[in-house]
């Protein structure tokens, strides 16, 4: 279904303002519009939304795209019900813009129920969404012309790939009445301006080569399961869409585990759409910066479904001045030259968001110096160069349990950094120092937890200027194949600039006497932390022993790691802490006799040799949590209250059977 808003001058007010005679005037509206639209064939329909003086505003659907269709349409209703209008003009709009103007028509009386004319088109269900940040629609800008097309592909210069792709929508058109799309698409990047010009370039490309027939776009987030029943809505969400687009968008805001389980939960199920409806609805997937194991995820859940995939490109040093240049003609501000030179001569790359900060600053500078001098000695509100910015992730490292040990080396590099641009403001030349980490502990010690906020603190810091965090392992850094592992390590160089590439379990890249291309990568990640010394920021991690056989596997390892931090095993205590943090996150409770036992388990279970720490406690809480399932589900109903069920109890932890060996305390007294 295609959705239009249309919009005609009358030739005078056709409605009485007198309460009486209008009543009576709407009242023959309604009658004529339902006569009307029973003559329509299919589901076309048009209404009456608005009557404000003499214009007059009216919402119409057609099953294909005619806008002149529409117009004609238009005009026979309004003859029909005698209203003479000129000026008639046709637009496209989303499901949830007619859904408001159909709301507004039973507002003013000039339909009888809109809930009953939804149910009819079949598009009720989006009503509950009007307002909803993570359901959006709008309509792209229509590309005209092979020229226009053409000109606005030169200004996507950050996904090269989209030549090949105009190539590929240019070489045929569909055979008439057919629109089965033999691909879909995957733009990976963290600007969300190129991915909204990329997107709607690819609708406004397909579409002018008819293999869409709507300029239509609806954007869906993982945060949908919030509202309603998210299996039924988003399957309805796509029917709604077909010869049009839905674009999935998989950008989470959180790394907690729980919100990516949501997203990984919510990717699943509309990706099970997507299957459904593929051949009807294009389906674009965006994912925030260059998350190829989550892609991986994704293609697992699309299979024989073709992906073209778009990546953000860093540019080189000729395509980031032409790059600001146009964010200057954008502001029409003519000084090609000066802007050009803000980017200095080199091999450095960067990215559109590096860029447009560069461009800032530049502009605010231009502006005060060239144009408004009298303002250039006036300081920016908010300039905190020097300063330790605590911010919430600092906070939230602080308040994580145990660690002492590490949260002092880790405030002992974000002060020195500070200092090095105290330095620099008292005009002194800071010192030129790594950045680079090690982290060495056992599984579970929060390593990576630690990683991820201390990305985060640098950019709190403007130490790193984007705080992205990369998590890569062996699988991610050695191919299999002979000149495969060198670009693979450059590309996660790329895509971690302005942020943390965490390495873990960095000792399996030691090749000893496999002989594969483990020596390759760690000589190209050398080479590369010198290169991104100034915007990238490695931490290796692994086990205290094994990481010291990789650290002596290549001289220039050690020379450019500046902090070794250490994560100790948590004690007994620590164990329940976390526990209790788990708990409180699930807003459940835990009975006073669970705490005796708990520590039993963890005295014994910390002698054990792999002992997973946080892991552990983990695992003990879900299983816990299951257990308790089984226990309400086997209780009268009468006898459960807000307080049992959200309540664990002793009997419902048990050791881990791998554990069961060990001589565990008994517990003492009786069982309930």
């Amino acid at each position: 279904m295609i959705f239009y808003e249309i919009e005609a001058k009358a030739e005078k007010s056709y409605l009485p303002k007198e309460r009486t005679k209008r009543a009576s005037a709407t009242d023959q509206i309604q009658n004529a519009t339902e006569f009307f639209n029973g003559k329509l064939p299919g589901k076309n329909r048009i209404y009456i939304s608005n009557i404000h003086n003499q214009n007059i505003t009216l919402a119409g659907c057609l099953d294909v795209y005619d806008p002149e269709d529409m117009e004609e349409t238009a005009a026979s209703f309004l003859n029909e019900i005698n209203f003479r209008a000129t000026d008639i003009s046709v637009k496209e709009i989303t499901i949830l813009r007619f859904i408001g103007l159909l709301i507004n028509a039973s507002g003013y009386d000039f339909i009888r129920d809109d809930d009953e004319e939804l149910d009819k088109l079949g598009i009720e269900n989006l009503r509950r969404y009007e307002g909803v940040d993570c359901l959006t629609e709008y309509v792209c800008d229509e590309v005209s012309s092979e020229e226009r097309q053409i000109e606005a592909s030169k200004s996507l210069i950050c996904f090269p790939e989209i030549h090949d792709e105009l190539k590929r929508i240019r070489a045929s058109e569909p055979a008439e009445g057919i629109c089965i799309h033999p691909v879909h698409y995957v733009i990976m990047a963290d600007d969300e301006e190129q991915r909204k010009k990329l997107r709607d370039f690819l609708v406004g490309s397909l579409f002018l080569s008819h293999r869409l027939s709507s300029h239509r776009i609806c954007i869906i987030g993982s945060k949908l399961n919030d509202y309603g029943d998210f299996n039924a809505n988003t399957e309805a969400i796509f029917k709604q869409q077909e010869g049009s687009t839905v674009v999935i968008q998989m950008l989470a805001d959180s790394h907690s585990e729980r919100v990516l389980d949501n997203n990984h939960q919510a990717m699943k199920q509309l990706c099970r759409c997507l299957r459904k409806s593929h051949k009807n609805t294009l389906g674009i997937i965006e994912i925030g910066g260059s998350n190829d194991k989550f892609l991986d995820q994704i293609k697992m859940e699309l299979p024989n479904i073709r992906l073209v995939e778009f990546r953000e490109k860093a540019l080189a040093v000729d395509k980031a001045r032409d790059y600001l240049v146009g964010l200057a003609v954008g502001d029409k501000i003519v000084a090609n030259e000066d802007v050009r030179q803000t980017i200095p001569d080199g091999n450095h790359k960067y990215f559109p968001s590096e860029l447009k900060d560069i461009y800032e600053k530049w502009l605010d500078r231009y502006v005060c110096e060239k144009l408004y001098p009298q303002y250039v000695d006036m300081k920016l509100n908010g300039d905190s160069s020097g300063k330790r910015v605590e911010g919430d992730a600092y906070s939230r490292l602080m308040e994580m349990v145990g660690l002492s040990e590490a949260k002092k080396v880790l405030k002992n590099a974000i002060d020195f950094h500070n200092a090095q641009k105290r330095y620099e403001e008292f005009g002194l030349n800071p010192k030129e120092t790594s950045k680079h980490m090690v982290f060495t502990g056992n599984p579970g010690s929060a390593k990576t937890t630690v990683a991820r906020l201390f990305a985060q603190i640098m950019k709190d810091n403007e130490i790193l200027k984007e705080g992205v965090f990369i998590e890569a392992g062996r699988q991610d850094i050695v191919d299999m194949y002979l000149g495969g592992t060198a670009p693979r390590v450059h590309r996660l160089f790329e895509n971690a600039k302005g942020g943390v590439l965490f390495i873990d379990e960095a000792y399996s890249l030691v090749d000893g006497h496999r002989g594969l291309y483990g020596d390759e990568a760690i000589n190209t990640i050398v080479q590369e932390m010198e290169n991104h010394r100034d915007d990238v920021i490695v931490i290796f991690a692994g086990y205290p022993d094994k990481m010291k056989v990789f650290l002596d596997s290549n001289p220039g390892l050690r020379s450019r790691i500046a902090f070794h931090v250490h994560f100790d095993d948590y004690d007994t205590d620590e164990l329940y802490q976390i526990l209790q943090l788990f708990a409180k996150e699930q807003k459940m409770e835990l009975a006073p006799e669970v705490e005796s036992k708990l520590k039993g388990f963890f005295d014994c279970a910390r002698t054990y040799a792999d002992f997973g720490n946080g892991r552990f406690v983990r695992n003990l809480f879900e299983q816990a949590q299951m257990r308790q399932a089984g226990r309400i589900v086997s209780t009268n109903y009468s006898k459960l209250s807000r307080s049992y069920i959200s309540t664990l109890v002793a009997d419902d932890f048990e050791m881990p059977k791998e554990y069961s060996a060990m001589n565990l305390p008994s517990v003492i007294g009786f069982r309930g």
